[in-house]
């Protein structure tokens, strides 16, 4: 089987990709990796359990790729340490890391990849199998990875152990929660007890509380390799209980709450310091900030300034003290039409990227340390050039 091919719709790539799982062996050796906020924790959930019905175990390496990990050095050199025989990757993109992929290709005998991201065409290569639904054949899908993840149990695991909360939750990180109505109405109508309103808590309802639990594991001291967000989605996932990641007499749970409560207060912190110390420029409607956290609350925070300022690009940097990079989070208002990739391309020649890309109003890139003011720079001075605004 070779790359995915155009001519498939979603439902044939949903069969074809059961079909790779299927015929994984229990002999095999497998390594799972995916991002490691909501969207790629409970697909990697989901897909861990698909394995579990289908061969009886869980992947035998799981990794998790942090926001700041754009280049996926540090990852790539985890699973050619953990040599598996079958890899998958799910919700990271890998269109622009063309040699790390071909390390993985030529090195492992099976390669699956779901990334929903924005592709010009598939990779090909004869031992891959690469799907994304924006190459599908029905026009403007761009499923979540824990959409497809919860489709691909759908096809795989038995009525009852699905928990589609857990997709909701995924969803819900991604922002695209309300684009699955059929789904939404399951979800309340299995757990109303996750849309139930929380007035007294920073979250609208326990289902935004159990997402923002999920990506506070991940942004939480980002330069660790706990996977702290898998193993509390997991122990709920067990029993079909997502009220456990609610119950803080569990140590696990606990321990993931006070990560959540110490983030939040980070977040605050870094939105006001923001909106009194970040540069507003005259030239192009954008914001800039440097991040002085210790976590990564720069996309989460680069969000909440775009709902302040919803006239603007909002962009902060964010680098740990042990790194020599430094990560941009890209965010637009509302009432903005812009193409943060676009914009990103026209500066390749001024800025040396390890990475860069993202969707058309949110999107991230990494530099080397030291070079932040020539980023914000160019991508003011690139902002209106040859109008890469989307008409």
């Amino acid at each position: 089987m070779t790359s995915q091919e155009k001519q498939y719709t979603w439902d044939q790539l949903l069969d074809r990709s059961a079909g790779f799982f299927r015929a994984i062996s229990p002999e095999n050796k497998i390594c799972l990796v995916h991002h490691g906020d909501a969207d790629g924790v409970t697909s990697a959930v989901y897909v861990s359990y698909v394995l579990k019905h289908l061969i009886g175990k869980f992947p035998e390496t799981l990794i998790y790729a942090p926001s700041f990990s754009y280049d996926l050095e540090t990852e790539s050199a985890l699973v050619m340490k953990a040599r598996p025989d079958v890899l998958i990757v799910l919700d990271l993109s890998l269109y622009s890391q063309k040699t790390i992929l071909k390390n993985w290709c030529e090195n492992i005998r099976k390669v699956f990849v779901y990334d929903h991201h924005i592709v010009k065409q598939a990779p090909e290569y004869g031992n891959l199998v690469f799907f994304n639904p924006r190459l599908a054949v029905e026009k403007n899908i761009s499923h979540p990875t824990s959409y497809f993840a919860y489709s691909l149990a759908n096809r795989t695991i038995p009525e009852g152990k699905r928990g589609e909360w857990l997709a909701a939750c995924g969803l819900v990180g991604d922002n695209s929660f309300d684009d699955y109505s059929e789904l939404k109405e399951k979800t309340r109508n299995t757990y109303p007890f996750l849309f139930e309103p929380t007035p007294d808590e920073d979250y609208v309802d326990m289902l935004h509380g159990l997402t923002y639990l999920t990506n506070s594991g991940f942004f939480y001291r980002p330069d660790t390799r706990t996977n702290v967000s898998f193993e509390v989605l997991e122990t709920a996932f067990r029993d079909d209980k997502p009220e456990k990641l609610f119950d803080k007499s569990i140590p696990l749970m606990d321990r993931a709450w006070q990560m959540y409560k110490n983030f939040q207060v980070d977040i605050k912190d870094t939105v006001e310091t923001a909106k009194t110390q970040g540069k507003f420029f005259d030239s192009a409607p954008v914001i800039f900030y440097r991040s002085k956290s210790p976590h990564y609350s720069a996309g989460i925070s680069a969000g909440i300034l775009s709902a302040i300022f919803p006239e603007k690009v909002c962009v902060l940097t964010y680098s740990s003290e042990n790194s020599d990079k430094t990560s941009v989070e890209i965010r637009a208002g509302k009432n903005i039409k812009v193409n943060i990739p676009a914009i990103l391309d026209k500066q390749r020649n001024e800025v040396h990227f390890f990475s860069a890309g993202g969707h058309p109003t949110a999107g991230g890139a990494q530099i080397p340390k030291g070079e932040e003011d020539v980023f914000i720079e160019t991508f003011v001075k690139h902002f209106f050039s040859e109008d890469p605004r989307p008409q």
